[in-house]
């Protein structure tokens, strides 16, 4: 009776302990690979008169870097030679480059990331499904300490990340889903209309990015997203003055399929347009004079551009525009001031050296300091800014190797206990099949794109054993294959169900999804009805409700 009692108490203590073997070794396994700085929270009131009395911070959403350069003539696609306002501008007045995006690439982590100066990681990209905000010094808090008339319009990520922006809104949309290209020129009509009022104006435009999800770059819809930017390009210059700049950027780009998130070039290279009276003489020269720019040269060499190439980091744009407008450069900013601000505001360039080492002596104090400038003092003074400002950047990005093993060991025991006390369930096919697909879906940017055909597949092979139905043998394949090659952009997230176009053209089958639809129902019913349906387990109802969701998803539109 006592052995029955220990076998018992062992079989229910085990998965506890694997439980607990696990989640510590995961907890400690991510603490160690983000070793997260609390960043500066106090505001940097110091500031010097700007250079400009108004401007515009144009954002593009998603927009690559190429778009807005001339590429090799035999690679251009209907992505590219879609701005032709920057042709009709004086070269002396533009300042053209190609913006390296931090990581991860996605619209809210770069948009946080650039106009509050945090460095983010994986865990911002977690945190950016919370809505998360910056609760630190940063563009917009800027703009209103020091009392600047400035209004937004478009994507309301702005409006969780930026909480203090609420009462400078003109108006915000949501970023799901394609907005009726109608209706963003609408929003610019009234932004270009309210920009006469204020002296500056912020609008981040999203039609890039979301036609790109479902089209791909190489198509007419991107195309014509590309060409409403352009208009509204044109209609700002026009405005422009001797005492006015328009700063044009995206906030990450784009692989071809339209996908994002990642770290190829193809996603990192975003854009950045400067506009100005007579600022490309002290710009070109000290650009390519940058570390980054040698960083990255050779890689940009995929992008097919054609033409003499700017590269600055992202984290720039920040502290060029506190400089330009006169506010202070936020402290946890990790950027430097491009070469677009006059020679004889040199004050400005002095001032946020400055503020770089008030930054180190927040973090570290003052004795780390004085040792690291004494270590900076040997390298020559053209790129002592750009390393400090690198210094600050990496202050945000640490790993502790040690501690990542001390995590895998205890994670690893967890398993292995596991394979000890109950090994059918854990050599099992299926419980290994599993573990692949949530590793792939966890790693992987292109697999969490396509992650319904993953678990499509899934659904298949857990289900095999039952062949109680011909949908499980058939209609899933189907679905699979008509999954689409672009990723899923979700659609409107109330009462009204807008249906996405995901099925390629070369699919011409306008029928498919609603007979598998009006299938999977039946075959669901079916399933529910059916006296023996309690005999049957929960995966097997599971592959259908999953296929009907696909369906769902699939849906067919003409815009």
């Amino acid at each position: 009776m006592r052995m029955k009692y220990s076998e018992l108490a062992y079989t229910a203590l085990s998965p506890i302990i694997v439980l607990g073997l696990s989640v510590i070794g995961l907890v400690i396994y991510s603490k160690s690979l983000f070793l997260e700085k609390t960043p500066i929270t106090k505001q940097n009131k110091e500031s010097l008169p700007g250079v400009y009395k108004k401007g515009v911070i144009f954002v593009m959403d998603g927009v690559r870097a190429d778009a807005i350069h001339a590429v090799i003539p035999e690679k251009a696609t209907l992505y590219h030679n879609n701005f032709s306002v920057l042709e009709t501008i004086p070269k002396k007045d533009i300042f053209k480059a190609v913006s390296i995006a931090d990581l991860p690439t996605g619209t809210a982590m770069r948009i946080l990331s650039t106009f509050s100066g945090i460095p983010t990681t994986l865990l911002s990209a977690q945190r950016s499904f919370n809505k998360q905000s910056s609760n630190v010094d940063n563009f917009i808090s800027q703009l209103q300490l020091h009392q600047k008339s400035f209004i937004f319009y478009g994507d309301e990520t702005w409006t969780y990340l930026f909480p203090e922006i609420t009462p400078n809104i003109g108006e915000s949309y949501h970023p799901y889903g394609l907005i009726p290209f109608s209706e963003e020129e609408r929003i610019i009509d009234s932004a270009l209309l309210a920009y006469e009022n204020h002296d500056y104006l912020i609008i981040h435009m999203i039609s890039p990015d979301s036609y790109g999800h479902v089209h791909g770059t190489n198509s007419k819809e991107v195309k014509k997203a590309l060409q409403i930017m352009n208009n509204a390009l044109a209609r700002l210059y026009d405005t422009m003055t001797d005492d006015s700049f328009i700063a044009v950027l995206s906030d990450h780009g784009v692989n071809n399929d339209g996908s994002h998130g990642g770290s190829s070039i193809q996603e990192k290279a975003s854009s950045f347009i400067f506009i100005a009276r007579d600022i490309s003489e002290r710009t070109t020269t000290a650009s390519q004079e940058r570390l980054i720019q040698r960083k990255y040269e050779d890689e940009l060499s995929s992008l097919f551009i054609s033409e003499p190439v700017n590269i600055i980091s992202q984290n720039d744009i920040l502290p060029t525009l506190c400089g330009l407008i006169g506010l202070g450069v936020p402290y946890n900013s990790s950027g430097i001031i491009l070469p677009v601000i006059p020679e004889e505001r040199k004050d400005i360039y002095a001032q946020e050296h400055e503020r770089q080492k008030r930054t180190l002596f927040e973090f570290y104090g003052k004795k780390y300091l004085e040792t690291y400038l004494d270590k900076l003092s040997k390298v020559p003074e053209k790129y002592r800014n750009e390393m400090m400002a690198d210094h600050i950047h990496r202050i945000f990005h640490k790993s502790s190797k040690l501690g990542m093993i001390i995590g895998l060991l205890f994670m690893g025991l967890g398993l292995l206990f596991q394979v000890i006390s109950i090994p059918g369930n854990v050599l099992c096919i299926s419980f290994a099949a599993s573990i692949l697909a949530i590793f792939m879906v966890a790693h992987s940017v292109y697999s969490i794109i396509h992650e319904d055909i993953i678990s499509l597949f899934m659904c298949i092979f857990l289900s095999w054993q039952s062949l109680w139905s011909v949908f499980v043998l058939v209609a899933l394949p189907i679905v699979s294959f008509t999954a689409g090659e672009f990723p899923l952009h979700a659609m409107d997230r109330f009462w009204v169900i807008h249906w996405i176009k995901k099925i390629p053209c070369r699919y011409p089958v306008p029928l498919l999804e609603k007979g598998l639809l009006l299938s999977s129902l039946l075959c669901l019913g079916v399933r529910f009805i059916s006296p023996k349906s309690a005999v049957r387990n929960l995966k097997e109802a599971g592959s259908v409700l999953f296929a009907v969701s696909q369906i769902f998803s699939l849906g067919y539109s003409s815009y």
